[in-house]
């Protein structure tokens, strides 16, 4: 597990390697998205589930075989976050652009 940014944030490295159509490839990406920081509980989760050694099954891409992931189909729950939050800043930015507009017409 590695410390990330300041604080008590840190993630699991994950690397791993894999063969398609006889080449010899490597990644470490987990999963598609947003997956970075968190914390050390869910790291050491990720370390206990994804030990040195063992067989995993890697997910790639048929069209770019090098673009790969061990987790698919799973959004990480700070990605939902990230959509939410920006909603909110169009919803807003929609309200005061109606108000403004609405203002402007009166004058």
């Amino acid at each position: 597990m590695t410390g990330c940014g300041r604080g008590g944030s840190h993630y699991a490295r994950v690397l791993y390697s894999y063969e398609v159509a006889g080449a010899k490839l490597q990644g470490s990406r987990l999963a598609f998205g947003n997956v970075g920081c968190g914390s050390w509980s869910a790291a050491a989760s990720i370390a206990r589930t994804y030990k040195v050694g063992q067989a995993v099954r890697v997910h790639w891409n048929p069209k770019q075989p090098g673009d790969s992931a061990l987790v698919v189909g799973e959004v990480p729950s700070d990605t939902w976050l990230g959509i939410a939050l920006s909603l909110g800043m169009l919803v807003a930015s929609l309200w005061l652009l109606h108000y403004y507009l609405r203002g402007k017409g009166a004058a």
